[in-house]
């Protein structure tokens, strides 16, 4: 196991937000950019979460899209 001797709290959270949609309604996978996300922050600081979350946005074409997204913490 490391040694936490430098260990201390952040004051910020990083967020990733990733979509599972292309265009406007384009289903998509998006496992392997979820997994490829949490191992960089994993390496990063040690680990990451990630939990599902409904997102939405405004297209020019159909008003309010709402997706399926995952948040990597």
């Amino acid at each position: 196991m490391k040694n936490l001797d430098f260990l201390f709290p952040l004051s910020c959270e990083i967020a990733i937000f990733v979509p599972s949609t292309n265009n406007v309604n384009e289903a998509i996978d998006n496992v392997n950019e979820v997994n490829e996300v949490l191992a960089k922050l994993s390496g990063i600081f040690g680990g990451a979460t990630a939990s599902p979350a409904l997102g939405g946005w405004i297209s020019q074409s159909a008003g309010l899209v709402t997706e399926k997204v995952t948040i990597i913490y």
